[in-house]
């Protein structure tokens, strides 16, 4: 049996993602995010990119899909960063209404914002395929994952200037941890 393709995998993540048990504990999202970030900059060493992740963040979620959500969002930014030699990745929450809202902020890219409504969709990409690597999967993914906490995703972006998801994980997101 060979190797299976980029396609076949990101399937398989996208109905795990929505099928997965759920263990919803206190989950330290700036480590997740900060594991993240090592996993691409060993993929990329000579790579210089400056992350920046808020100290004390914080969610009761499932920390395994957590960290799916969060390898794609800074996947992305890294992705959509490559060309720019001060590329910059800021990882932090707001609160929104009364929620707790997380963000990744790159200085990539970015997008046409008419287009953002498809933005998580399956197999639907906003930049051309030869330009930037993907199947159009990772998105749909984190979407589903967020769903399934009770949450929500969005993005704003700017072409040229770059992108910001929000995410939220439904009422149980905590934030930033107390005294930190």
């Amino acid at each position: 049996m060979g190797a299976s393709s980029p396609v076949i995998d990101g399937l398989l993540g996208l109905s795990r993602a929505g099928r997965m048990h759920m263990a919803r504990r206190r989950v330290d999202v700036t480590q997740v995010a900060r594991r993240a970030a090592a996993k691409l900059q060993a993929r990329d060493p000579g790579r210089v990119v400056g992350v920046q992740i808020a100290e004390g963040l914080e969610a009761w979620a499932d920390e395994a899909l957590v960290a799916a959500v969060l390898d794609q969002l800074l996947g992305n930014a890294w992705k959509y960063t490559r060309d720019r030699a001060d590329a910059r990745i800021e990882v932090g929450v707001l609160g929104s209404g009364g929620k707790t809202v997380f963000y990744v902020r790159d200085n990539g890219v970015g997008f046409d914002m008419a287009r953002a409504g498809r933005l998580f969709t399956p197999f639907v990409r906003l930049h051309e395929g030869t330009q930037f690597e993907g199947h159009g999967l990772g998105l749909a993914s984190a979407r589903r994952i967020v769903e399934r906490h009770g949450g929500e995703i969005h993005a704003e972006a700017r072409e040229g200037e770059g992108a910001t998801l929000y995410f939220s994980l439904g009422r149980f997101g905590l934030g930033v941890a107390a005294g930190r």
